[in-house]
């Protein structure tokens, strides 16, 4: 169901970014033999969020307030 989510997704010219799959969902997408090309995975959200934000030219800079 995941991945048809993701290629219908994609159809509609989305970039399609997988965050947090669990070592268990991973082996069981390679037993599979699921095609998983165009599709970016992220071990965790911090790190998906920071793509997205690259992807756009942005990225997350502490304040002034929060440095003090």
């Amino acid at each position: 169901s995941l991945m048809q989510a993701a290629k219908a997704a994609s159809l509609l010219g989305t970039h399609i970014m997988l965050v947090g799959i669990r070592p268990e969902v991973a082996q069981t997408i390679v037993s599979l033999g699921i095609d998983m090309r165009g599709i970016t995975n992220f071990a965790n959200l911090q790190s998906g969020i920071v793509a997205a934000l690259r992807s756009r030219g942005l990225q997350i800079t502490p304040t002034r307030s929060a440095l003090r």
